[in-house]
């Protein structure tokens, strides 16, 4: 495996919402400790609540976005950041008119499960290419999420006045 890699060599996985429209373009390389994870959120994509083994820290390079954790509700944009501590249920809609790319990365790396399939692990030819530590994606809570929703876009309407 190498210790760099092209893009367009990297392969993308197209991921469909739980309600709306739009969809969700992820490419992901990993290391011993972490991953990067460029995503291409469509207008209109909003992901399932989950929550994961690892930190997550999220970077707006283009659009914005709505970002939930549990009950907490923030308004990205281009330029801010995010993080969603190790297990806290979380989840992101963009109900924008624009394409957002948000750029994440999770410690341990977030290759378990499907995602993994077509993450591309960046290793020296001297190195154990497997991370000693995996975490994935876990749906196992039931949570709530439309009332955390409601709340933010009454405070997007509100702030509009």
């Amino acid at each position: 495996m190498p210790l760099h890699i092209k893009a367009k060599d990297v392969p993308v996985r197209q991921h469909s919402p739980i309600k709306g429209e739009g969809m969700k373009e992820v490419s992901r390389v990993y290391g011993n400790e972490c991953n990067l994870t460029p995503n291409r959120y469509h207008p209109g994509y909003h992901t399932r609540p989950h929550y994961h083994d690892c930190e997550q820290l999220n970077y707006v390079l283009e659009g914005e976005m709505w970002f939930f954790i549990e009950k907490k509700f923030f308004h990205l944009e281009k330029g801010d950041y995010l993080r969603i501590p190790r297990g806290k249920i979380h989840w992101a809609w963009n109900k924008f008119d624009e394409i957002s790319l948000v750029i994440e990365a999770h410690a341990p790396p977030l290759i378990g499960g499907p995602v993994g399939a077509v993450a591309v692990g960046l290793f020296d030819d001297d190195e154990d290419s497997t991370p000693p530590m995996i975490a994935e994606n876990l749906y196992d809570k039931e949570f709530d999420h439309i009332e955390p929703e409601k709340q933010a876009m009454a405070e997007e309407e509100a702030l509009a006045k």
